[in-house]
């Protein structure tokens, strides 16, 4: 966050900080959900007198709505797609945990394989038959 930005958010009441706010995520770097919520929660911290403390229930909302939009964001790729939410995400999760410094692209095709691949491991720990329980919330 450049010291600009810093000044006018915590300022915000002399300012309007919708498009700071805004631009600050965007050129944030990070995509991991939870890296935009802490990087939330920071900001949070600096603008306003209530700390939010990390853990707390308040806290537990920004996590809820950054978790939520990650999940949106690939609920409307997969859609894009024709593929699975889930399989999506676990296709990806190489990339997506390690948003500082992702492996190698892979080009359309194995990024599909990898999808299937996923879907049919969700579909086998889904089965009635599997040995472990899974949550479907």
């Amino acid at each position: 966050m450049s010291k600009e930005t810093e000044r006018k958010l915590i300022d915000w009441e002399n300012n309007d900080p919708e498009d700071d706010i805004h631009w600050h995520f965007k050129s944030f770097g990070r995509w991991h959900w939870c890296h935009i919520s802490d990087e939330g929660r920071r900001v949070w911290n600096m603008m306003f007198p209530v700390i939010l403390e990390e853990g707390s229930p308040a806290d537990a909302v920004f996590c809820g709505i950054a978790a939520q939009a990650s999940h949106g964001a690939f609920a409307a790729i997969a859609a894009a797609l024709g593929v699975d939410r889930e399989a999506l995400e676990i296709a990806v999760s190489e990339w997506y945990g390690k948003d500082k410094n992702p492996p190698a692209a892979v080009k359309p095709d194995e990024l599909m394989t990898l999808i299937e691949e996923s879907r049919k491991w969700l579909a086998e720990i889904k089965s009635p038959n599997a040995e472990i329980e899974v949550r479907d919330d």
